[in-house]
């Protein structure tokens, strides 16, 4: 009977255990996955999307590797628990310094094209007076050049 109890109770450990993993895992996948999608959305390039959702589904089938393992293998378990935390925290830093990098090249691309746009202005102006004192210039040459002729 005390052996029925503890075997109970060293199971139900275990589910709640493997539930707290597995809430876990999903609170951090979520964060993670949040913080591809805000890369995604700063303008990284699509080799490092490629990448980043590369790396998520290896750490889906890590997941499905650790759901499927029995429950005895403690140690695979934790190696693999392990190892899906630390790619986590990989996807989690490159996705980061995905977005600051991608932020920074957006933010240099505004910052040109609106500095370009007086120099634009001031171009267009000057070439639009020398055009049209030239167009002047040659109405006045062209008026000159009339023959008047009287009948």
């Amino acid at each position: 009977m005390l052996f029925l109890s503890v075997f109970a109770i060293a199971f139900l450990a275990q589910v709640s255990l493997s539930k707290s993993q597995t809430i876990g895992f999903n609170s951090q996948f979520n964060t993670v996955v949040r913080d591809v999608q805000l890369a995604d959305l700063s303008g990284a390039t699509p080799d490092q999307m490629h990448a980043l959702v590369r790396q998520l589904n290896s750490v889906l089938q890590m997941e499905n590797q650790l759901n499927n393992l029995p429950s005895e293998d403690t140690t695979m378990r934790i190696q693999l628990s392990d190892q899906i935390n630390g790619t986590l925290a990989l996807i989690d830093a490159q996705a980061t310094q995905a977005a600051a990098s991608a932020s920074t090249r957006t933010s240099m691309s505004h910052l040109i094209a609106y500095s370009c746009a007086p120099i634009a202005a001031a171009f267009g102006t000057i070439v639009y007076y020398y055009v049209v004192s030239l167009w002047r210039k040659y109405r006045i040459k062209r008026l000159f050049r009339m023959k008047v002729a009287l009948r």
